[in-house]
């Protein structure tokens, strides 16, 4: 083999193995450094923050969480977070105090999902679920397209008029006229008049907390997760442990995140 040839497959094997791992770096960098750009809402979704939405609280009627959870709000770390700071969040509201996204990641949960692969593909609703749990809440998963929107409608209504219990929804944005894929973020009330119901967005860096229709909502939980091939749809979060607050969050950030 003359140099002229090694040179070549030399250059060729460094293409092969160098663009690849430069491939997955950049999606790396990219999924851990999610792009603050505030987005245009669709006509058909209320800022809170806008006099329209200002005016739906004057009517709504549950937001029996809304103080804890704005209190609480986490915003999600890296494009696929949205899951774990979704459950950072009612965590914390349900605690009392702060459980960071990488308190969610406590040993136990960790056997039921790495953070690696949450990272790099999101995570499905059964799953997050079922790390909830892991973290010692009790979280009843519910498929929209096992259920109904009235059954929904109950569920928010139900949950929403009551403090200390906490409504986590899976939808695909697109479905709500939004940009993006499948995304999870807490209810923080519900309005009864315009039959609305009160998003609050994790992904503060993109969009604000917005009052968005009942059916269309469900219509966007009504769809097709590609890992788990089940619709997404809506997590009821409430605390079942014995003992103190205080004792639980710092036994998990002792724990979590290692």
């Amino acid at each position: 083999m003359n140099k002229r040839t090694r040179s070549i497959l030399l250059t060729a094997t460094i293409a092969l193995v160098g663009l690849p791992a430069l491939g997955v770096s950049w999606m790396a960098w990219s999924i851990a450094h999610p792009a603050a750009e505030v987005l245009t809402l669709p006509d058909s979704l209320i800022a809170s923050t806008s006099k329209a939405g200002a005016a739906l609280p004057a009517s709504r009627e549950a937001a029996a969480d809304l103080s804890t959870l704005a209190a609480a709000l986490q915003t999600q770390e890296t494009r696929s977070g949205c899951g774990p700071a979704s459950a950072a969040t009612v965590l914390s509201a349900l605690r009392g105090s702060r459980v960071s996204q990488d308190d969610v990641y406590s040993p136990e949960a960790r056997a039921l999902r790495s953070r690696l692969r949450t990272f790099f593909t999101g995570i499905p609703l059964d799953a997050l679920g079922a790390m909830i749990r892991a973290d010692g809440a009790q979280a009843t998963v519910t498929h929209a397209g096992d259920s109904t929107a009235q059954a929904f409608r109950d569920a928010v209504r139900r949950n929403e008029s009551t403090s200390g219990d906490y409504l986590v929804i899976n939808f695909f944005r697109s479905a709500l006229g939004q940009d993006g894929g499948g995304h999870f973020s807490p209810v923080g009330a519900y309005d009864a008049a315009s039959d609305r119901l009160l998003i609050l967005d994790v992904a503060t860096f993109r969009y604000p907390p917005v009052w968005a229709p009942l059916p269309d909502v469900f219509a966007a939980m009504n769809t097709l997760d590609p890992e788990s091939h089940t619709t997404r749809g809506w997590i009821e979060v409430s605390d079942s442990r014995e003992g103190s607050p205080n004792s639980w969050s710092s036994s998990v950030r002792r724990d979590g995140g290692q």
